[in-house]
């Protein structure tokens, strides 16, 4: 091992040549010098915030660096100051604080780093511009880091980012640190949660020290068991992106950047016309990148008062432009590996995979957030109903409480005391929902997991029959359960933390044995016999499997049935006159609707509540259904859209779930029900005037060759209900494994949990 010494003042700085020469020239040997001594300035600059920029593999000289914090106080986008500045030297190296180790950022600060013009290696280029978004915001250890600034590095940032990011196309590259900025970041004080778990997902997707996007792995320990979480960035998608930006700004002719093909002259088109051109690469890493929001853009005409046309990153525009730029990409590409064909999109998809202890890989994944933005994640066991458990996550993948997979049971709720076990095994065969209140407790539906009795009372279960628990943990990990019936199959919590769901209590008395039960719980948290309602909506033999929140009263809007069976609207007038498991067949028909008679027929399997009140649902389709108001018995609005059976608008496909974003996009899971067709996603805007509802595709239509959505290269496995978090990344309930997997930042943010949405008056609003 060889050692040299450096002396800084008073500092004395030990560097370990630990890999021989021939290690550090990966990616272009014809830079080798420039690569040892950007290892070497790696090493002098550990004790103090620095780095090396690089287009490519080649050190860019002369760039303009500075060190931003985001705005937290101002909207959307806006806000960012600069903390400090310097440029880089004849190896692409710069240090902000002089090596003393004190980090010039504030504690608590968001922070990134940009780097403009330079000089690649062929010439000054006006056009580069790269950026670095620290995972972590300022601290003690700020001041140690030496950071990569790379076209990598860049993709991860504006990816994350993105919908907390804007663009100013008025301004001259490059920027020199006067003048106007060409990019800001920032998030209202609503929603600096939302934009800090952005920056820490800009860590999923790269390494920001060795400027690289690879598989990591974040553990925890919980009572001598130490779990692990598996993240998988697309790296090799993230690698395309990545060498498409070399290209442009290691480009010494032109042609590659500003050329009638070049990035930025193709990137003009995923925004529309001259709006929007990009003045550099980080506003061409946008462009491709980020999703239509008009609510993001100051005007919706250009320069000439012609109206501006915005393009899905992933459309027929998209593809072209991909493909033009992705054959530019030759085979020693700095960035490797890269994907070789041309993908349908520029999205990135990350993926978790959890191991240790309890947790295996099963399938029947359910998640939902808490107001930090944390995931909560219910695995099913599967057929051996052995593996089931809950637990949560922190943004960054790191578990935080160790794994529920069992709870005491108290007794039962709408029925006679519970005499079977004082426990319940959650590895049931398959988990069914899982919901936060406003208070971050997660509240947890299974699925046949055990069997008792129920002793004395008119509507008590038969004795054995199987039973479900419906279970609150408290953030601290902390379990109780309840038996509910022989299954529950959703959960839904309002503003004031009451629980709607769904119940099958087996009944015993004649005709009604085994209807399906909608119920609510009314103050959740300490439950009691005499707050609960049951029999709300029961039927004879169809299934609950989805409903919503009015989030203007504040009560159950929609709960709705399976095998075309019904929808219905309960009120407080409703659930009063429930009691517990009540017989008459008046209510059923005064507080439920049929859609059996509606044009078209349709079965609904999954919705949401818009703004209005109205229910978005799927069943291979998508479907508007108009409130028919609180009792109505007379049939509702019914509107379908695109067709099950085949690739339909914005490539809709097998419809498996629907959620809505903050700009009040309508975001559908495609879940063909085939082996051989993989599961994607469908966006689409709307406008409702009079009932009557308009939608807009904002994502391909595609066909069965060009499959629809994001493409095979994402690997859905049979995805249900998607699910936006805080910082705009979309979530699928992936059921055809166990992996936790989400397109980062491509929404609009939202409010969660989904209860604090309702109760603040949230829905298609960002935070």
């Amino acid at each position: 091992m060889m050692y040299a010494h450096i002396l800084r003042g008073k500092k004395v700085y030990l560097l370990a040549a630990l890999l021989p020469v021939s290690a550090l020239l990966s990616g272009c040997g014809m830079h080798s010098t420039a690569t040892v001594a950007s290892a070497i300035h790696s090493n002098a600059a550990a004790s103090g915030l620095g780095g090396t920029v690089h287009g490519g593999q080649q050190p860019v000289v002369g760039a303009t660096v500075v060190l931003w914090a985001a705005g937290t106080t101002g909207s959307y986008g806006t806000g960012s100051t600069k903390i400090a500045q310097t440029t880089t030297d004849s190896s692409g190296f710069f240090s902000l604080d002089n090596g003393q180790g004190v980090s010039p950022c504030s504690t608590g600060q968001y922070l990134y780093l940009t780097a403009t013009g330079g000089n690649p290696g062929g010439g000054n280029n006006s056009s580069a511009a790269e950026m670095v978004a620290l995972p972590t915001p300022c601290g003690a250890a700020t001041g140690a880091l030496f950071l990569q600034l790379n076209e990598v590095t860049t993709i991860a940032a504006v990816t994350a980012l993105q919908q907390f990011m804007s663009i100013n196309t008025s301004a001259t590259a490059p920027y020199i640190g006067t003048g106007t900025v060409p990019w800001t970041i920032g998030a209202p004080a609503s929603n600096v949660i939302g934009m800090a778990n952005a920056f820490t997902q800009a860590g999923n997707l790269a390494n920001i020290t060795s400027g690289s996007s690879a598989v990591s792995t974040s553990t925890a320990t919980f009572n001598g068991t130490t779990y692990t979480t598996t993240i998988t960035p697309d790296a090799s998608k993230i690698n395309g992106l990545a060498d498409i930006l070399a290209l442009c700004i290691n480009d010494s002719t032109g042609s590659l950047c500003t050329g009638s093909s070049g990035v930025l002259t193709f990137a003009t088109l995923m925004k529309g016309g001259g709006a929007v051109v990009p003045v550099d690469t980080v506003q061409a890493a946008y462009n491709m990148l980020s999703v239509p929001n008009p609510q993001l853009y100051s005007g919706s005409t250009d320069s000439s008062g012609a109206a501006v046309t915005t393009y899905w990153p992933h459309s027929t525009a998209s593809a072209t432009y991909l493909s033009s730029l992705w054959t530019n990409i030759s085979a020693d590409a700095p960035f490797q590996p890269y994907t070789a064909t041309t993908p349908t999109d520029a999205t990135i998809q990350v993926k978790w995979a959890s191991s240790g202890g309890a947790v295996s890989l099963t399938q029947y994944p359910q998640l939902a957030f808490d107001s930090n933005g944390n995931v909560w994640y219910a695995q099913g066991g599967g057929a051996s109903g052995s593996a089931g458990y809950v637990t949560q996550y922190n943004p960054a993948g790191q578990m935080l409480i160790a794994p529920v997979t069992s709870t005491p049971i108290s007794g039962g709720w709408g029925f006679s005391t519970y005499t079977g076990a004082t426990t319940m095994n959650l590895g049931g065969a398959k988990s069914n929902a899982i919901a936060v209140d406003t208070t971050n407790n997660a509240w947890y539906a299974g699925f046949y997991t055990s069997s008792g009795a129920n002793s004395g009372g008119t509507g008590a279960p038969n004795a054995g029959s199987l039973q479900s628990p419906l279970v609150q943990i408290t953030p601290a990990g902390v379990a109780s359960g309840y038996v509910v019936g022989a299954s529950v199959g959703d959960i839904m919590i309002d503003g004031n933390n009451n629980l709607y769901f769904n119940d099958i209590p087996n009944y015993v008395s004649g005709a009604t044995t085994n209807r399906y039960y909608f119920s609510e719980l009314l103050a959740a948290g300490t439950p009691a016999y005499s707050t609960f309602y049951g029999g709300m909506g029961r039927q004879s033999s169809n299934y609950f499997l989805a409903g919503g929140i009015d989030q203007s009263s504040n009560q159950l809007a929609w709960g709705v049935l399976n095998a075309c069976g019904s929808i219905f609207r309960s009120d407080s007038t409703l659930a009063a006159a429930g009691g517990t498991y009540p017989t008459a067949t008046a209510q059923y028909a005064a507080s439920q609707v049929s859609l059996s008679a509606t044009t078209p027929t349709t079965c609904v399997l999954n919705g949401t509540i818009d703004a209005n009140n109205n229910m978005w649902g799927t069943n291979g389709y998508l479907e508007y259904i108009v409130a028919p108001g609180t009792g109505a018995v007379t049939s509702p609005t019914v509107t379908q859209f695109a067709a099950g059976a085949g690739i339909g608008q914005g490539g809709l496909y097998g419809g498996a779930g629907v959620a809505i974003d903050g700009a009040g996009n309508i975001w559908v899971a495609n879940n063909p029900g085939s082996s051989t067709v993989t599961g994607g996603l469908s966006e689409f805007s709307a406008v409702v005037t009079n009932s009557v509802p308009v939608i807009t595709p904002l994502s391909p239509s595609g066909s069965s060759s060009a499959l629809y959505g994001f493409g095979a290269a994402d690997s859905w496995l049979k995805p249900t209900q998607p699910r936006i978090d805080l910082s705009g990344n979309v979530w699928l309930e992936n059921t055809g494994n166990s992996t936790i997997a989400y397109l980062v930042g491509v929404a609009a943010p939202v409010v969660t949990p989904t209860s604090l949405m309702i109760k603040n008056a949230k829905i298609g609003v960002r935070p």
